[in-house]
């Protein structure tokens, strides 16, 4: 099992020309690879929490994904402060399977019959502890994902080192997805946060 500390975020075309300009000069390229995504989860039977705003947020699902270099399946539990208002970080399990279509088909058989579906071009890189993200989400736009590679660390510290890398490229603003994709479909807000 891992931790998931990482946030995804949007950026304006400002923002966006200084992001990639930083990248292109601090951080090492890793590859691109093609994802389709789906998330399936069993309707009436997976966890909801609900915010002040009146939105309700999946915290448990799969997630199958399938690219041009291997498919994997996750398990993704949302873990909750303690008014369950706002979720911190992701407890998520991960392996590689043989045929990703294939345990698709398993989990509708299980009765996971709910599905998003979802088509990426993901480009990452490599910077210090930090591993950064571009994605091209077909029918979304781009999103960028930065995620801190340390073990051991609570969320909010690793909150804190996520924000102070984006100030010191010189990102003021972000609109952060709190959830991941999966929220365009769950009707989950963008906040903009001002660094």
């Amino acid at each position: 099992m891992s931790k998931e500390m990482e946030i995804r975020f949007k950026l304006d075309d400002y923002f966006q020309k200084i992001f990639f300009d930083w990248l292109n000069k601090n951080a090492d390229f890793k590859g691109v690879v093609d994802q389709h995504d789906f998330c399936l989860y069993k309707s009436g039977e997976i966890e909801y929490y609900s915010q002040l705003d009146g939105f309700h947020k999946l915290l448990k699902y799969l997630r199958v994904r399938l690219t041009n270099k291997g498919d994997f399946v996750c398990f993704k539990e949302f873990q909750t402060d303690e008014q369950g208002k706002k979720t911190y970080f992701c407890d998520e399990f991960e392996t590689s399977v043989a045929n990703g279509k294939t345990m698709i088909h398993i989990f509708e058989k299980l009765g996971f019959l709910e599905k998003v579906e979802l088509q990426k071009t993901r480009t990452t890189y490599k910077y210090k502890d930090f591993e950064i993200a571009i994605d091209d989400v077909l029918n979304y736009g781009i999103c960028f994902e930065i995620e801190l590679q340390k073990t051991g660390m609570n969320a909010d510290k690793a909150l804190h080192e996520i924000y102070n890398l984006l100030r010191s490229m010189g990102i003021k603003k972000i609109t952060r997805m709190h959830r991941g994709y999966i929220k365009k479909y769950t009707h989950d807000p963008e906040e903009e946060i001002v660094l």
